[in-house]
């Protein structure tokens, strides 16, 4: 089997899907294309989801999703979005994402986290075990800001009541091939929970999302967020946490200016 290429370029217009309410990048829209570009990348070597799925019966999960928006774009204009993986880190668990605009400005920069999963017993398994190679060259091809979200809250449960809230029955369109709620689907939500008026004033700067548990068809999400302010820099940080049935399913952060 031919080593991945280290590196893959897409290109797509930005579209009315891309752009939220408030004219800014939409994060939850950005994921569903990051996430097929890296498909594509990996159909290269036929280790798209797809064919794992079928002909090795494990589906990739995504666990973890971090973007910065770091410029905007029109609707129309062309961006390009650029992945790439590391030799120390298999194609299919973590990858990093650029987005570009027509100028070549960044607009967005993002870090994916993915585990494999043997969907016969729901257990995590090794790429190594189905022959993945690792790509040659291990040079990123351009520098990032973003880091790996780290998930510690700010905020003691029962120690205030939430700025947000809001409940999401998981409905058949929410699902993946992989039968439980997409993860890309828990970036809408932290955006559904701020609403339309929030988003018309405030920015968003950053959203990460973690993966708990998988939320099956109809079960009810209870999600909570807390807004922590800082009055220094006009903007601030809303801690977010989704459960369902006692159980945390997903947490996210937003910073926004």
């Amino acid at each position: 089997m031919a080593e991945v290429l280290a590196t893959y370029s897409e290109s797509f217009k930005a579209s009315l899907y891309d752009i939220d309410v408030a004219g800014n990048p939409k994060p939850s829209r950005l994921t569903e294309r990051m996430l097929l570009v890296a498909n594509n990348h990996l159909d290269i070597l036929n280790w798209s989801w797809t064919h794992l799925y079928n002909d090795y019966g494990v589906a990739l999960v995504l666990i973890e999703v971090s973007l910065k928006l770091t410029g905007k774009f029109k609707l129309g204009e062309m961006l390009k979005i650029t992945t790439w993986t590391s030799k120390k880190l298999y194609p299919m668990l973590m990858r990093w994402f650029v987005i570009e605009n027509e100028a070549g400005e960044r607009v967005c920069e993002a870090i994916m986290n993915c585990v494999m999963i043997d969907i016969n017993t729901r257990s995590i398994t090794n790429a190594t075990k189905y022959g993945l190679s690792l790509v040659e060259d291990d040079t990123p091809p351009m520098e990032v800001a973003i880091k790996r979200p780290r998930f510690v809250s700010e905020v003691k449960e029962g120690e205030r009541p939430c700025d947000f809230s809001l409940n999401k029955k998981v409905l058949c369109s929410d699902l993946d091939y992989n039968g439980h709620m997409n993860t890309a689907r828990y970036v809408e939500l932290a955006e559904d929970l701020v609403g339309r008026d929030w988003l018309m004033s405030h920015e968003i700067d950053e959203i990460s999302v973690r993966y708990e548990k998988e939320t099956p068809y109809g079960e009810t999400i209870e999600t909570v967020g807390f807004d922590i302010g800082d009055p220094e820099t006009n903007g601030g940080l809303v801690e977010i946490a989704g459960t369902a049935g006692g159980v945390k399913r997903f947490s996210a952060k937003l910073i926004y200016k």
